[in-house]
């Protein structure tokens, strides 16, 4: 399992990403209150976290399993190095492990994370319409993605110790539902040369156009949604930043556009990649204002 773990969920970039959310939340806490985590609680919040990303991961495996035999017969499944039993092995040992942890860091928090698993869960069986949404690559990576918002929902209850359903709060975890499905709507955008017969991507289904729009929305959206969830604590140069990056990924999706090449479209992945770090870098930076 580690070598399957090392493939599908590179410790190095995952931890980065993982970090950051994680500690972007504890930021944006001490922006509305001066409420004490304690460093264990973030730890094992972080941990929570890991567990929950690599939990989809296996869920993704095994309802990729099909489609990886023709396009992607390497990666650790269809080519054996795991079986459908270990992963379903390893996703009931995660749910018990991020139950117990959950209790532990904060047994009021619990129930309102049982319904994210739960959720989950239904995401794992495709909500039982698989045959109806997979078709759909948008309609079904947003009904996907949107278990961010129960996850960062989640994370503040933990760190309060319940949960708090304050607009403050949802504004903030909806940008999450936004960063992640910018992050989704990237990663599969494509120039012309670098699309595959027989395989979905944003920019064979909306368009090149369709799919550097599609991509911009969510990013316009989470500078909305974080702007009205700091709302007056958020310090002068933040607002200009949280526009500035959606301009650059404008920039770099007209020259994607203009180019056609698969430079442009690996830069304009690479930025939608990023992005998501570049944001909770930037709430990071709150956390050393409030210190």
């Amino acid at each position: 399992m580690l070598q399957f773990i090392k493939e599908r969920f590179d410790p190095a970039s995952h931890s980065v990403m993982i970090v950051l959310f994680v500690a972007g939340h504890v930021a944006y806490l001490r922006v509305h209150s001066p409420l004490d985590f304690g460093a264990a609680v973030v730890v094992g919040a972080m941990v929570l976290t890991t567990l929950f990303f690599l939990k989809l991961r296996c869920y993704d495996e095994i309802k990729d399993y099909q489609t990886d035999l023709t396009f992607n017969p390497t990666r650790p499944l269809p080519r054996g190095l795991v079986k459908h039993r270990d992963l379903y092995l390893m996703i009931a040992v995660l749910i018990f492990a991020e139950i117990f942890l959950t209790a532990i860091l904060a047994v009021r928090a619990l129930p309102f994370f049982l319904l994210v698993i739960a959720y989950s869960l239904l995401m794992y069986k495709e909500f039982f319409i698989g045959r109806i949404i997979r078709p759909h690559l948008t309609t079904y990576a947003m009904s996907h993605t949107v278990v961010t918002v129960g996850l960062s929902l989640s994370l503040l209850a933990i760190f309060a110790g319940q949960l708090t359903l304050n607009p403050s709060d949802l504004y903030f975890a909806l940008s999450s539902w936004t960063l992640f499905n910018l992050f989704e709507f990237g990663r599969k955008t494509y120039g012309t040369t670098e699309e595959r017969d027989g395989v979905a991507t944003y920019s064979n289904i909306w368009g090149r156009l369709g799919a550097v729009l599609l991509s911009l929305s969510q990013a316009v959206l989470s500078s909305i949604l974080l702007l009205l969830a700091l709302g007056p604590g958020l310090p002068s140069y933040l607002a200009p930043f949280l526009w500035f990056l959606p301009i650059l990924l404008l920039t770099l999706g007209a020259y994607y556009l203009l180019a056609d090449s698969p430079k442009s479209a690996r830069l304009f992945r690479a930025m939608s990649s990023g992005y998501i770090i570049l944001i909770y870098l930037a709430l990071n930076s709150l956390f050393f204002l409030k210190s």
